[in-house]
């Protein structure tokens, strides 16, 4: 949800993500509701399903991804009692997605909470030295004495943001020495952190590069994001035992804080994710006994059979939708009412007390083949399942619908970013309907142009390969 501070109006933006018949990822803004006060739950479902219904896909969601907030457990708890079982995974039981960036970035606050003094008082630096052009001339001149070079300008944090917080942070360690020379050439000047506070910061934020990448990472829309989440939150929940044995009073006070809130967000999270782990051919089941062994130690074994007993429940569900729309079925059961079933008696008989090896499932036969080295920097995921949907064809209907699920709420954000800067001073009687039409439009025309731009650049560097062989 956004609100316009020139409208005065609440807007939901939604993104749709998807898999296309040639295992290209798509991902396109469907709706930018106007919805009315009050944003309650039974409010924002209506709108929501009114999108889907409206785009013909209330049979064809798998999940949906939203922040942490309470509204939005209410809503989706109400969504699935609108949309028919039958429509959605194992009943709904997943279709509640959180948006992990979120989840990192609330980890993150709790732990920043630790060093709040040292925070303010270079967030009060940077906002004198940078308010006025006259003192960023003597930043400036105090730089060129003590010698270091300006690369980055000072920027003020937003402080619903960590990740802005963590730049400001990183900007201010590279010019302390700065800051402690103006401290004794400008009596205005009393915020200047302290040294142990420089120490404290400088600590922190060579931690908090592991979460800034994870970050990074689960906001691309332009790749699968669901198979990146769990070897990278893993790594952050051992990173996070290890700091909190490593000595250091201030770091292992801030990984307390922050295990806390991550226990509280891993199991929401972990079941989905897990499936679409195994999906990666690189890892399989593997990553998960691996990760889980060191996480869970004893319970590691049943974990792991959580995820597969999940992945199990999926094939059955999609089997089941396969033999439904599997046209050739019908043709053949036609062509057996032909048989004469007398003559074939006898045989059927025979047949049904020969013994016979167990056939084994699509799963089983996938998880027992090995993982394919995951050094492979060119490996794309999606190109795998398209070359291997004919050997696995109920697991590439799964991976066509569990790789597509987005780990974070960042597509839908970044309209909210343009909207702004399309609901101005000189447009804000834009009626709503017409804000819908420019967002949508923009989203969909400007991804057709990307995807032009990418095909010509690939002829041009098939042209050049064939000059490379002529020659």
């Amino acid at each position: 949800m956004w609100t316009s501070s020139f409208h005065k109006k609440g807007f939901m933006a939604v993104t749709a993500h998807h898999i296309d018949n040639n295992w290209k990822l798509h991902s396109r803004i469907i709706g930018f509701i106007f919805v009315p006060c009050p944003h309650t739950s039974d409010v924002l479902c209506e709108a929501l399903l009114e999108c889907f219904l409206e785009w013909n896909i209330d049979r064809k969601i798998s999940t949906v991804t939203v922040d942490n907030c309470s509204t939005n457990d209410a809503m989706l708890n109400m969504l699935v009692q609108k949309l028919p079982d039958d429509a959605l995974l194992l009943g709904g039981k997943l279709i509640h997605m959180r948006c992990c960036a979120h989840i990192l970035n609330l980890i993150v606050e709790d732990g920043l909470d630790v060093i709040q003094g040292a925070i303010d008082n270079i967030r009060d630096s940077v906002a004198y030295w940078s308010g006025t052009q006259k003192r960023w001339d003597k930043f400036e001149e105090a730089a060129r004495q003590v010698r270091v070079t300006i690369t980055k300008k000072l920027v003020l944090d937003c402080k619903t943001r960590w990740n802005s917080t963590f730049f400001m942070l990183q900007t201010a360690l590279d010019y302390k020495n700065i800051f402690a020379r103006l401290k004794f050439r400008e009596a205005k000047y009393t915020c200047c952190p302290s040294e142990d506070e420089w120490k404290m910061t400088n600590e922190i934020c060579g931690k908090l590069k592991l979460f800034y990448d994870a970050t990074e990472l689960f906001s691309g829309t332009k790749y699968p994001t669901a198979n990146l989440y769990f070897p990278n939150v893993c790594d952050i929940k051992l990173s996070l035992v290890d700091w909190s044995v490593c000595g250091v009073e201030i770091i292992e006070k801030m990984a307390e804080k922050m295990i806390v809130k991550f226990d509280k967000y891993w199991s929401y999270v972990n079941g989905i994710m897990g499936v679409a782990i195994i999906l990666d051919p690189r890892y399989k089941a593997d990553l998960l006994e691996y990760y889980f062994g060191k996480i869970y130690v004893y319970d590691a074994e049943l974990e792991v059979e959580r995820i597969l007993t999940l992945c199990r429940e999926l094939v059955e569900q999609y089997e089941k939708e396969y033999q439904k729309t599997d046209g050739h079925k019908n043709g053949l059961t036609e062509a057996n009412e032909v048989v004469g079933v007398a003559s074939m008696s006898d045989f059927l008989t025979y047949a049904s007390k020969k013994k016979r090896k167990p056939v084994r499932s699509e799963l089983e036969q996938y998880l027992e083949k090995g993982i394919l080295p995951p050094s492979a920097s060119d490996f794309d995921l999606l190109t795998w399942w398209r070359l291997n949907k004919s050997k696995y064809p109920i697991l590439s209907r799964i991976a066509k619908d569990i790789l597509a699920i987005p780990v974070s709420i960042v597509a839908s954000e970044s309209a909210f970013s343009t909207s702004g800067r399309l609901i101005g001073p000189h447009r804000s009687r834009l009626h709503t309907k017409t804000i819908e039409a420019l967002m949508c439009a923009q989203s969909w025309l400007s991804t057709e142009m990307n995807d032009a731009h990418a095909k010509e650049s690939v002829f041009y560097d098939s042209d050049a390969d064939e000059n490379e062989i002529m020659e």
